[in-house]
């Protein structure tokens, strides 16, 4: 019996304090057919914003599997949105070693003040706000 991944979950959150963002909620296994939904999405509610400054959250904690296209797409998101106002992005995953690894990598690249990875909601949320820069 095949399953069907849940609909990726795009949403505007504007907090009361510091910087609004997209958060980009996916699930079991990620598609490239999934991937351009959450894309489509995320780049209509990133139009409405009309340029302002936002961050981009994408709460991977319930993905199983990522396709590479998918991935692809995400990248192309995330590079589209720069040129929208972009400022922070913001990944919530739910390994921890994960992050230990993707925050030496980013640290190579000295790009730890853009991007963060996260296994707890509340920082990863503090960081694409603005609300907490050092992770």
């Amino acid at each position: 019996m095949t399953t069907v991944p849940a609909a990726p979950k795009v949403s505007l959150e504007v907090p009361s304090e510091g910087r609004a963002f997209v958060r980009i909620a996916m699930t079991g296994h990620v598609t490239d057919v999934a991937g351009e939904k959450a894309a489509t999405a995320a780049l209509k509610t990133i139009d409405e914003l009309a340029g302002r400054p936002f961050g981009l959250l994408f709460d991977l904690r319930g993905v199983k599997r990522f396709d590479e296209p998918a991935a692809g797409r995400m990248q192309r998101l995330e590079m589209d949105a720069a040129s929208k106002g972009l400022e922070i992005v913001a990944h919530l995953v739910s390994q921890p070693e994960m992050v230990k690894q993707l925050d030496e990598e980013l640290k190579q690249l000295e790009a730890s003040d853009l991007v963060g990875n996260f296994t707890d909601e509340s920082q990863a949320r503090a960081f694409v706000t603005g609300t907490r820069t050092v992770h």
